[in-house]
């Protein structure tokens, strides 16, 4: 059961790797553990994990291991420090909450005592061991808010026996409540807006990413009605799929990366680059999306074309508050893919 758990969160993510590393090292740090490993229930585990995971595995080979290269370079690359290190640690408040996390903190050092060889050892080793990897893993890089959250997997159920005895048990009562009221105030933002009451625009940052993209639509739609048939272009890849979405007709909108990567299963790719290009649209006029106001047009993308409009600033705003900026060019008669010695705006020869 363990190895079928794991192998459906690896088809999920492939840091639900790290939880079972956590294991083998909680295993190997004591004699029971060791004694464990010589048995085949653990390593039937990783094979059932292994053959859940091999069609995966197998379309990766197919594809130059495109989602393994992408993971392997979020765990090497990037730049961290201390700044990091903090915006990690906030991140990890605001997703468990501040006084879940610090009444976490407390009880493991009250019961710092039964913990370390209880029957709960592994349940807070293995949590401890994921924690402190993506604690360091933020030092060289940064580490997303949700990456963590195995690591409160076990945590969470070795504390619901010490914060059910008193006093944790009101500690704990309160925390929750707190937590509701904070999580209730941040969902109602945008109704606390609406009526009219006025809240400064950084409140509405955890919003960002679902509002604004109907404006946004509207507003290539607008363009695109002047030049049709045309098609869409972003480099942004949620631009891509939110475009995709809420434009009236659903098109494909295709992604295109300018920042000079060679290969399209370069680390810093997406699964657009896997997808069908737009060559066979010659002929047609297209709706170039940048992310960004005054965006560097590409030269590699003005030569595709027979001729280029002036690139607007585009702000996709509601409620007095603009959520995307971005800088749309509309251009027509696409020629097809042209080849030049010259290095376009963005560095990268086309």
């Amino acid at each position: 059961m363990n190895g079928y758990i794991v192998g459906l969160g690896l088809l999920a993510k492939y840091n639900m790797g790290v939880l079972p590393a956590a294991v083998l090292l909680y295993l190997l740090s004591h004699g029971a553990g060791r004694r464990h490993l010589q048995t085949v229930w653990p390593w039937l585990g990783v094979a059932v994990a292994l053959l859940i995971l091999a069609p995966n595995l197998w379309w990766n080979a197919q594809h130059h291991w495109a989602t393994v290269r992408a993971t392997w370079g979020n765990v090497t690359g990037g730049e961290g420090g201390w700044s990091s290190w903090w915006s990690f640690l906030g991140g990890q408040l605001g997703i468990l909450g501040v006084f879940p996390f610090l009444l976490f903190v407390v009880a493991l050092w009250q019961e710092r005592r039964s913990w370390p060889t209880g029957r709960g050892a592994i349940l807070v080793w293995t949590s401890l061991i994921t924690w402190v990897f993506y604690a360091q893993k933020s030092f060289s890089g940064q580490v997303d808010a949700n990456w963590p959250i195995a690591a409160y997997l076990g945590l969470v159920i070795w504390a619901a026996g010490p914060l059910s005895r008193a006093p944790w048990r009101r500690l704990a009562l309160a925390s929750i409540a707190v937590c509701a009221v904070l999580i209730g105030t941040v969902l109602s933002l945008p109704q606390l807006h609406g009526l009219g009451i006025p809240l400064p625009s950084k409140w509405y940052v955890p919003f960002k990413q679902t509002r604004g993209w109907r404006e946004l639509a509207a507003a290539a739609q607008d363009r695109l009605e002047r030049a049709q048939p045309a098609f869409v272009v972003t480099n942004f890849y949620q631009y891509s799929a939110t475009l995709s979405f809420y434009l009236p007709t659903h098109p494909f909108v295709y992604y295109h990366d300018f920042s000079g990567e060679p290969s399209k299963c370069s680390i810093h790719g997406n699964q657009y680059l896997l997808w069908p290009g737009y060559e066979h649209r010659i002929g047609q006029n297209a709706l170039l999306v940048l992310d960004g106001e005054d965006a560097p047009i590409p030269k590699s993308w003005i030569r595709q074309f027979r001729s280029c409009g002036t690139p607007e600033n585009v702000n996709a705003a509601s409620a007095e508050v603009t959520w995307h900026r971005v800088t749309m060019l509309l251009c027509r008669d696409y020629r097809g893919p042209q080849r030049s010695p010259e290095p376009d705006s963005v560095g990268r020869y086309r």
